[in-house]
């Protein structure tokens, strides 16, 4: 089954900030490569069109731009078509209370971390 029409939306993350303008003093070296070693595969591999997807890399990846970008994304997604989220990019463990009786995840539950922390 094709799907009717493709969308992605990439992140790559190198640079992260304390505060705008001041870099995180842990910056990672080959996300923002990775997510455009992805968008390449989507277009190349799986017939993509690159208007159809959205890259955010460093200080463009916030919070903001990334719930806008989604939004977008989802307002224009049909059923039928597909939606890829590529994220590469610094990940965290978060207290989840919902989780407690999980023995692998004791209470824990993984989260992405956006450029501006």
């Amino acid at each position: 089954l094709q799907a009717q029409k493709k969308y992605a939306l990439v992140i790559g993350i190198n640079d992260y900030y304390d505060a705008p303008g001041k870099l995180y003093e842990k910056s990672l070296k080959g996300c923002v490569n990775d997510a455009l070693s992805i968008k390449e595969l989507l277009i190349n591999r799986f017939g993509y069109a690159a208007a159809d997807i959205t890259t955010l890399f460093n200080g463009e990846a916030t919070k903001r731009n990334l719930l806008e970008k989604i939004r977008l994304i989802l307002d224009k997604v049909k059923p039928g078509d597909a939606f890829v989220f590529y994220y590469s990019g610094h990940g965290v463990w978060m207290s989840n209370d919902h989780n407690r009786s999980d023995k692998i995840k004791n209470g824990m539950s993984q989260a992405i971390v956006m450029s501006d922390l």
